[in-house]
């Protein structure tokens, strides 16, 4: 008997869309339950409120209900040399705004709006909901991060450096979809399931035209917590994949950049009369392995990320496969813990018996991205994408309180092909950051 690609597709794409659908109504449901079963009574005492490096948090007296306002704000200095004839503009910006609020509602329902006016562009980063039905078992749907890059999964105030690292260039980013979740034994095992609308590697978008979506799958933990070996505590492992289906001309090809945000590499563009543009056309599979291990003064990140999609130029059609990988590491020099969340001063800048000058640090990282050599020249321009970069940083980061850091950020990228009958030019980036985060 032979199998139809065709009718499997089309079967896979209708159960995806069953099983979104049937998760979300449950999720309604229960959440009408639990207020139909709880009316509004009259509770002694008074709504609590708090501010602090957690943000601005008002709560009612049984805790069942929150409001916490918050804000993420950084702003650069990027200085890009080794450009030949300063193709990339020395510039100040703000690379993130973002004011958000969050909290609970009927003691079981979170929520979260963020928007962002960074970038000189108005988004909606992060804005969904997520059920804890039971103590072990999650629901959230809206607009969210996929659970795919570990990296990418960090916090924007968190990461050790000011942008990531060459792996996340071939990840996911937002999207809309929902994320079923379950955490094990206090955290030593994570189980995550979702199905998204599906984008371009490293793109966000508030969703598509598509038929096709993607499935999401993350297994991660960190398997000796709870073991009594204080040492390995912080040492977390995870595996990731994600699957779907584009049609084409509805999801464009994606472009890869450095981690100073230059593009070094671009398929081919349509023409005026609309041919001979890259477009996606078929499955997309990604798949990556991570670790991170924080412990005292010491923080590590490393993973790799191999992603496939298959390509459409005109009547040409090709499957490309990418790789890329990184290690990163974060030495806490003074005054502070790494956390992967971020690092905490144990003598923040401020006033009193306690304060002192915050954390210094030093991060160093060094990364890899090969692109398909079958791309070249038919779906790339050799003269005009680089087919491989290497990329090593440092940073200098200080934590004068958990909420606001100034770091200072040295990358040199190096390539091949990308130029005119040869390399392109290694590029050096040098930016600097004042970050607030609360």
């Amino acid at each position: 008997m032979q199998l139809d690609p065709a009718r499997i597709s089309s079967s896979l794409d209708s159960l995806r869309g069953r099983v979104s659908y049937r998760l979300l109504t449950f999720l309604t449901l229960l959440v009408a339950a639990k207020a139909a079963a709880k009316p509004p009574v009259d509770l002694p005492g008074s709504a609590s409120v708090s501010a602090g490096d957690s943000g601005f948090t008002l709560a009612s007296p049984d805790g069942e209900w929150s409001l916490r306002l918050r804000a993420h704000v950084q702003t650069d200095a990027r200085f890009v040399f080794g450009d030949g004839d300063g193709g990339f503009a020395d510039t100040f910006i703000l690379r993130s705004a973002r004011p958000y609020i969050e909290g609970v509602a009927f003691g079981m329902l979170d929520y979260r709006l963020m928007p962002d006016f960074g970038n000189g562009r108005a988004v909606i980063q992060d804005g969904y909901l997520r059920l804890r039905a039971v103590p072990w078992l999650q629901l959230a749907a809206g607009k969210m991060k996929v659970p795919f890059g570990l990296e990418r999964l960090q916090g924007e105030a968190a990461t050790y450096f000011a942008e990531r690292g060459l792996p996340t260039a071939l990840a996911p980013n937002r999207d809309v979809g929902f994320v079923l979740s379950s955490e094990l034994w206090k955290g030593a095992l994570l189980l995550e399931l979702g199905g998204f609308d599906g984008q371009a590697d490293n793109t966000l978008t508030d969703g598509d035209t598509s038929d096709g979506k993607d499935l999401v799958a993350r297994i991660s933990g960190f398997p000796f917590r709870g073991a009594g070996i204080s040492a390995l505590d912080g040492l977390g492992l995870g595996v990731a994949v994600t699957w779907g289906e584009e049609t084409r001309g509805e999801v464009e090809a994606p472009k890869y950049a450095t981690p100073a945000s230059q593009t070094f590499f671009r398929y081919r563009a349509a023409a005026d009369d609309g041919t001979g543009g890259v477009l996606a056309d078929g499955g997309r599979l990604r798949l990556t392995g991570h670790l991170q291990y924080n412990v005292s003064w010491f923080g590590l990140l490393a993973e790799v990320v191999w992603a496939r999609h298959t390509l459409v130029r005109d009547d040409a059609t090709i499957t490309a496969e990418h790789l890329a990988w990184q290690v990163a590491t974060d030495f806490v020099l003074y005054g502070g813990d790494s956390r992967f969340d971020g690092v905490r001063p144990t003598a923040p800048l401020g006033f009193g018996e306690k304060a002192g000058p915050g954390a210094f640090t030093l991060a160093v990282r060094y990364g890899e991205i090969a692109l398909d050599e079958s791309v070249f020249p038919t779906f790339a321009d050799p003269d005009k994408s680089a087919r491989h970069a290497r990329n090593a940083g440092a940073a200098l980061s200080w934590w004068a309180t958990r909420s606001f850091r100034v770091i200072a950020d040295f990358q040199h990228t190096s390539f091949e092909g990308g130029a005119v009958g040869g390399d392109r030019p290694d590029e050096l980036a040098f930016t600097t950051r004042l970050q607030l985060s609360f």
